[in-house]
């Protein structure tokens, strides 16, 4: 009797596992069924397409002889990144342009600096990296290695560039961007207004408000 309750136990008991088991192996299944039915794209990398066209708005102030000198930049700028996106992760080249922009410094007559406003072209070229959070936000920075103002008269300043971006993504097909560069000057004369160089004007940097069309493809 007491041989037979023991093996009527194991029985039951192994019964009990075999029931349990059968559930949670359809669940299972059941669970990757749906991922694989529902979530196919954020599985696979897309190519990413995000043109963009924007105003660019900067203020500077360079220091002549432990003096400020106000500068203003402005203008319209445009360009598009293109590259890859996985599980949200992004990361690729870009390339910018803006025509007409505007560099105006502010007259310092006692310091021997001659005010000037002068037009000029920008390009620039770099690689991005950058995320999609599931919040209707994205984030990104961009090292440009390659980029010029190009002035009217044939002066040329080449830069090194790093941009750090956010973009809301909450309105239909259409993302709002707000990007701060920071600017480097690679040349060793400025020129462009007498009484600055490179050397009292290192560095700037500039907001840059864009609206662009994010396509994954």
């Amino acid at each position: 009797m007491l041989y037979g309750s023991i093996s009527d136990k194991i029985i039951n008991t192994h019964t009990i596992k075999i029931i349990l088991e059968i559930p949670m192996k359809k669940m299972i299944v059941f669970i990757c069924l749906i991922g694989i039915n529902f979530f196919p794209q954020q599985s696979k990398a897309s190519f990413l397409i995000d043109p963009y066209v924007g105003y660019t708005l900067a203020w500077d102030t360079p220091s002549v002889s432990g003096t400020e000198i106000d500068v203003t930049r402005n203008g319209v700028s445009y360009g598009a990144r293109a590259g890859y996106q996985f599980l949200g992760f992004m990361a690729g080249v870009e390339y910018g342009m803006g025509s007409g922009m505007t560099w105006d410094i502010a007259a310092a007559t006692a310091l021997g600096v001659t005010s000037s406003e002068k037009s000029y072209d920008a390009t620039r070229m770099g690689v991005f990296v950058g995320y999609e959070l599931p919040i209707m936000l994205r984030a990104w920075a961009t090292y440009y290695f390659d980029a010029n103002w190009e002035f009217e008269g044939g002066q040329k300043v080449e830069l090194t560039t790093i941009s750090l971006g956010v973009g809301f993504t909450g309105l239909p097909f259409v993302s709002l961007n707000a990007e701060y560069r920071m600017n480097t000057f690679d040349t060793k004369a400025f020129g462009l207004a007498t009484g600055v160089t490179s050397d009292e004007y290192k560095s700037n940097g500039e907001i840059f408000l864009s609206a662009s069309l994010p396509l994954n493809l």
